[in-house]
């Protein structure tokens, strides 16, 4: 039995085993979800992550 393919949406690489966020029932690895929806310090211009505080 093949299993279905588990893929970030935006890269293609394949999710299991990884974390991942989910935006709108479409999963996103870490990296992917960072470049495409992180918010930017508008004072120092770096990513706001997903894990910053």
């Amino acid at each position: 039995v093949m299993s279905e393919p588990f893929d970030c949406d935006s890269c293609k690489e394949s999710l299991y085993g990884r974390k991942y966020i989910q935006v709108d029932d479409v999963p996103h690895c870490v990296p992917c979800y960072d470049r495409l929806y992180a918010n930017t310090c508008q004072e120092c211009k770096e990513l706001i992550e997903h894990n910053s505080r």
